[in-house]
């Protein structure tokens, strides 16, 4: 995939690919090339959405395209608008996790931490860098959820739920998540601080 979103084009093609692989799986049969072809690159696109490195440049177009306008001017007829809101729906539910209720944020958010610090402790055995991100002895689980939430998810949840307020829902738990995990990093730091004196 030339290095660009190797994962998210991964994901695209193997899921297309089943599709095509296992007959009985290929619920696209019926329809005609056209509408097929559109499905694989609404798909395509959506997917490759999901790629955090374009996480920014998604917000800002979503907000300048669509949420700053107001729900009741948006023209979804306009084939442009339809395909970033799915692409803001897709990436909004890729990160839905820290929108969920406490208990199952908390869960979520240390299994994708540990998987983070997995990956840097097998790149400090192969001798290679390791981002601050994925080294456990840097980082922790409240520092980077915390961090996460209120650069990533808080204004991406403001500015879907402006446009569809059912979605204020993921806003209200990402801001109460983003306390909680602040307070567990504050209680982290306060337990470090009375160690080292």
């Amino acid at each position: 995939y030339n290095d660009k979103s190797v994962l998210e084009n991964h994901h695209a093609s193997t899921g297309l690919q089943i599709l095509q692989v296992v007959p009985q799986n290929n619920f696209l049969s019926h329809l005609d090339k056209k509408t097929t072809l559109n499905f694989r690159r609404l798909v395509t696109m959506m997917v490759l959405a999901t790629d955090m490195a374009f996480h920014f440049q998604l917000q800002n177009d979503f907000d300048q395209k669509l949420a700053v306008v107001g729900q009741e001017k948006v023209n979804l007829s306009e084939p442009t608008n339809r395909d970033l809101l799915l692409q803001q729906l897709l990436h909004g539910a890729d990160l839905s996790n820290c929108g969920q209720p406490w208990h199952l944020a908390q869960k979520w958010g240390k299994v994708v931490v540990e998987e983070f610090f997995d990956q840097g402790d097998k790149e400090k055995a192969l001798s290679l860098p390791v981002l601050p991100l994925n080294d456990r002895e840097k980082s922790t689980v409240a520092s980077l959820q915390h961090g996460f939430i209120e650069a990533i998810c808080v204004p991406m949840y403001d500015v879907m739920s402006r446009l569809l307020p059912d979605l204020k829902t993921l806003l209200e738990h990402s801001r109460k998540n983003a306390a909680k995990w602040k307070t567990i990093m504050d209680s982290e730091q306060a337990s470090k601080s009375t160690t080292k004196s």
